[in-house]
Formats: C-alpha cells, sequence, structure tokens
C-alpha cells in the first residue's frame, strides 16, 4: 500500500469510530508528543527532508484534534508529579519540543497559549542564543551547499561514496552520515567534523532561518506554566557514545547548571539526544537532580512509568496518521495493512 493509500485508510479507520475505541483502551494512559520545530507555511525545505520542522497549519491541527478527543493538557512537571503521586494521568498530553529552534518560541508557543497546552522545550545550552549551528544541521547545510557529483569520504574506517544528484540521493546521503557520526565515538565525531571543514562557520549564512536558535531572553519570557524548560546537554552528543564520565557529566549536569544559571529557574527534566541512552547515561541524569527523562521509544506513558525513560509519540505532519498515533489504533491498521497484503 502506498503512503496515499495507507492514510485514504486511516481517514476511514477514524470515521468508523476505530481511533474512538481505542482511546477508550488506552484511557489510563498520557502522551508525550516529540517536536522540534515549528515553522513557517513558506518553509519549503521541510518538504524536502524529514519533517523535523511542522508547519504552523499543521501544528493547530493537531492540538484542535487532542482537544476534540478528549485529553487534557499538562506541562512534563505535573505529569511526573501525578505518577509519583499515584494520581490519574488519563488523557493528559504533554507537548515537547527538543533542540531549541527559535520557530517554538515564535511559531508553536502562541498557538499553545490559543488552545491552553503545555509541555516541556528542551533545550541544547552551547546552542542558545550562539551563531551557530547543531551539529546535525551542519552536516545538513554542507551536503546541500555542495555541487551535485559523488562525495567520498571515510568514516569510522569505513568508505563511503554518496551520489548527490537528486533530492532521494541527498537525503538519503544526509540521513546516512548522521547516523554514520551518531554511532562513533563522541570525540571522534567533533575531530572528524572539524578536520572535514564539515563545522565551519561559513555554512551558518546558508542555513534556512528555521535552523537558528532561540535566545536566552527567549527563554526568560516564557510562562513556565505553559511551556517550561528542560536540558537537551550542552552540544547534542550521542550520550551513549561518550567514552569519559567526566565529559558526560559536563554534558548532562553542566547544560543544567547553564540553564539555570541563564534564565533563573530550577530545570528538572531531560532529554537524551537522538534517544541515545546506557545505564551510565541514566545514571548520570540522576545523579545531576533531574526528575525526569524522555526519550524516542513510540509509545504511551502509562501510571507505572519509568520517569527516566519516558517514552514519546512523534508528532506526525500526516494528521490522519496523527490521530491513528494518539489514539493507539496504528500498531492494529499496520498489522492489518500486512495481513490484507498477505491475502492478495
Amino acid at each position: 500500500m502506498n503512503r496515499r493509500l495507507v492514510s485514504a485508510a486511516m481517514n476511514i479507520v477514524d470515521l468508523a469510530g476505530v481511533n474512538a475505541m481505542f482511546r477508550l483502551i488506552n484511557r489510563t494512559n498520557a502522551v508525550i508528543l516529540t517536536y522540534h520545530g515549528v515553522c513557517a507555511e513558506d518553509f519549503t525545505q521541510r518538504k524536502e527532508y524529514n519533517g523535523r520542522h511542522i508547519p504552523v497549519r499543521i501544528f493547530r491541527q493537531h492540538l484542535s484534534a487532542l482537544r476534540r478527543s478528549g485529553f487534557t493538557f499538562a506541562t512534563l512537571s505535573d505529569l511526573v508529579c501525578r505518577i509519583k503521586c499515584g494520581q490519574s494521568i488519563d488523557r493528559v498530553a504533554v507537548l515537547t519540543f527538543d533542540d531549541g529552534f527559535r520557530n517554538v518560541v515564535r511559531n508553536a508557543y502562541p498557538v499553545m497559549k490559543e488552545f491552553g497546552a503545555k509541555g516541556c522545550f528542551f533545550v541544547v545550552s552551547n546552542f542558545i542564543g550562539s551563531r551557530t549551528l547543531l551539529w546535525t544541521d551542519f552536516v545538513e547545510t554542507y551536503l546541500r551547499a555542495r555541487e551535485p557529483e559523488p562525495l567520498m569520504l571515510v568514516v569510522g574506517g569505513k568508505s563511503i561514496r554518496y551520489h548527490l544528484n537528486s533530492h532521494t540521493a541527498l537525503n538519503f546521503a544526509i540521513e546516512d552520515l548522521k547516523h554514520r557520526l551518531r554511532n562513533i565515538p563522541n570525540e571522534e565525531r567533533i575531530r572528524w567534523m572539524e578536520e572535514s571543514g564539515m563545522s565551519s562557520n561559513r555554512f551558518v549564512d546558508r542555513a534556512p532561518e528555521e535552523f537558528s536558535p532561540a535566545d536566552w531572553q527567549d527563554l526568560q519570557s516564557l510562562d513556565r506554566s505553559v511551556l517550561e524548560i528542560g536540558s537537551h546537554t550542552r552540544n547534542h552528543p550521542n550520550c551513549d557514545t561518550i567514552q569519559s564520565a567526566d565529559e558526560l557529566e559536563a554534558e548532562i549536569a553542566g547544560s543544567k547548571i547553564e540553564i539555570e544559571r541563564r534564565i533563573g529557574r530550577k530545570i528538572e527534566h531531560f532529554c537524551y539526544p537522538a534517544g541515545a541512552f546506557n545505564p551510565a547515561v541514566i545514571e548520570t541524569v540522576r545523579r545531576a537532580g533531574f526528575q525526569s527523562a524522555v526519550t524516542t521509544i513510540e509509545g504511551f506513558t502509562t501510571p507505572r512509568a519509568d520517569l527516566f525513560t519516558l517514552q514519546r509519540i512523534f508528532g506526525d505532519s500526516d494528521l490522519t496518521r496523527f490521530k491513528a498515533t494518539v489514539s493507539g489504533s496504528l500498531p492494529w491498521i499496520q498489522r492489518s495493512a500486512q495481513y490484507l497484503r498477505g491475502t492478495t
């Protein structure tokens, strides 16, 4: 089934009341939603890539759908408090935004206030208020700036040849190179990017506005009862690739200290970059004084959830898929589609 047929099937499922049935089944669970940026409608680059920045129109539709489906909104602090106290978390929705993009303050925050939505803004402390890019956005901007000719690179001792002569090939190269760099030791990744010239500041001016960070004044202006601030490390490394305990503590505890100093508020929640963690990372997060940590593991938050491996649901730009995901019907739809393909 192609994407258009799947979307049509999900719409039929929604109209038939299947999503409502699954919402009833999952009514005792909460939903923590994952976003990165909420972009202006004319940001065309998102159509060429992976949808990290969804348009305001779609974001507004998400909040409207959640409200119509009976969800109530809460901050992450409120949700964590309810879990600790054994209180109901029935149909609670928490919005989370990773990284620290300025468009969250400019575009998402006003819509959240309009709908009474609440959540947590996980920021990379060395990204905020700077004239730079996240390392992942340096990769993307570097590859998009190149001529459409084959590119040879060596990462982690392996040679890779990328073709950049089509949108499909370019997007594959961006995703694949990020994946490879995430899976080598963090010190090696930093050194590789410096030696390749990929982290040069000359690429900052070539990056779209949507990749720009918020500043500290932006964060101070946010109403913490609507959008509280959390930590997403100092530099956005994959924490499980950090080999030094001191470096790991600097990334995790150091970010907490810096954000608290800058905005004058206590920081209690952490987000693992790229969802990468291991027991040592979790212990470092606990020791730093955080009350919770969120992952990229897909799923609902249950009343007995582990507060340091909280699952989330991606805020998909396809509204029908979004409705199926937050109701819990998506796995059933996917299994049904696989069964139908096998019988035809």
